[in-house]
């Protein structure tokens, strides 16, 4: 989350409401958020440990 705030030029917390689908930020802020996570195929450590309990 860092990476893409420091690239988005916001903070974590408005990545962190991106990505979580929270209000708080513009539509607009959210949007390219949203995009540079996809440009860096970002996958939430949540997700991560799903798929890796799923499989072990």
């Amino acid at each position: 989350m860092e990476k893409i705030a420091k690239i988005a030029g916001v903070s974590k917390a408005a990545v962190s409401f991106a990505l979580n689908d929270k209000p708080g930020i513009s539509q607009a802020t959210r949007n390219q958020i949203l995009k540079i996570a996809e440009e860096l195929n970002y996958v939430p450590r949540r997700k991560i440990k799903k798929i890796l309990l799923f499989f072990f």
